[in-house]
């Protein structure tokens, strides 16, 4: 229930009455509304953030890859792999995949000053998560779950 002022003696009408009941001064019909449409934003595909998520696990592969490929395979690559020899694949998986992320995102229009430093991976998911409203933060929990496996591993 929308009140305006008469235009005669200033009482609160209805917008929706036609005179004033003070004044008994005819009122506009109201006009209707005009609201404008938000413009449709861009459609934001989470494939990229899901690999990301899987980022841990899809670096111990390709480290495995890379040592048997670098050493032949047997004892080499086992040692190499134990010395953390090819531990940089991982990371640097883990912070092109932010880096590419926060650009993707950026392009789209989406302000990422909020969402930290891209190479804090578990940080930048988490705030990604709660900027862009997505509760629960799926992808975050999924690289724990994962950066957790492969700390087992």
């Amino acid at each position: 229930m929308a009140m305006v002022f008469c235009r005669e003696c200033g009482n609160l009408v209805h917008d929706k009455a036609q005179v004033c009941l003070n004044c008994g001064t005819a009122q506009p019909a109201a006009a209707p509304r005009r609201v404008r449409a938000a413009a449709p934003r861009p459609h934001q595909s989470h494939a990229l953030v899901w690999v990301l998520a899987f980022a841990p696990v899809l670096g111990v592969l390709i480290e495995v890859l890379l040592a048997n490929v670098a050493h032949g395979g047997g004892y080499d690559a086992e040692r190499a792999l134990a010395g953390g020899h090819y531990l940089w694949v991982t990371v640097l998986l883990n912070v092109a995949l932010c880096v590419w992320d926060a650009r993707r995102l950026k392009k789209l229009g989406v302000d990422i000053t909020a969402f930290g430093p891209a190479f804090l991976v578990p940080v930048y998911l988490f705030k990604r998560a709660r900027v862009l409203g997505h509760q629960p933060p799926a992808y975050f929990i999924g690289w724990m779950a994962c950066f957790c496996l492969v700390l087992v591993y």
